[in-house]
């Protein structure tokens, strides 16, 4: 996190930079954003001004994460805008859930109900993975040799043959693909 970032997060606390308000002020990730601002504001109210030792030590360790948490709930909105496939949504929302789990749990989620969640998400996009990677157009992007069957042969075969002292070869029985 730079100067520059922490500046952004005690303006925008200080009401001097405006967040664009939630589209959907009832979601999860909106909620988290709300409870970080009212934390960090109540934190900030009782330092004599912003610039006191107090707000170094209380309160420029959270802006990271609050600035985070501005940009999840943006992200989220602007996916439901552009009416993303609500199952990309549900991963999302786990993914982000999982940076602050203490905050959720604290709020409600228990760490099961967490868990079930990002399984749930995972498990309802599974079948359409290679269709939405398709359709997200990413390959120019992955350079994982994990992400296709032939890329992993390749990455496999590549691979040094190691030989036991009785001269059984072992290569691909230890690096298997799921």
């Amino acid at each position: 996190m730079t100067l520059r970032d922490e500046g952004f997060a005690i303006e925008a606390l200080l009401g001097r930079i405006k967040v664009p308000p939630p589209q959907h002020p009832e979601s999860l990730l909106a909620k988290h954003e709300a409870s970080l601002t009212q934390e960090l504001r109540q934190l900030l109210a009782s330092a004599p001004n912003h610039r006191d030792p107090m707000v170094q030590r209380r309160i420029l360790p959270h802006c990271q994460p609050y600035i985070e948490a501005i940009s999840y709930r943006m992200a989220y909105d602007a996916a439901v805008k552009a009416e993303v496939d609500p199952r990309l949504i549900d991963m999302f929302v786990a993914g982000v859930i999982k940076m602050d789990p203490a905050w959720y749990a604290e709020n409600g989620i228990k760490r099961s109900e967490q868990a079930a969640m990002e399984e749930s998400a995972a498990f309802e996009l599974l079948p359409d993975l290679p269709k939405l990677m398709e359709e997200l157009d990413v390959e120019e992007y992955i350079t994982a040799p994990i992400a296709s069957d032939g890329a992993w042969e390749s990455f496999v075969s590549s691979l040094p043959t190691l030989k036991s002292p009785g001269g059984v070869a072992y290569k691909s029985t230890l690096v298997s693909r799921l």
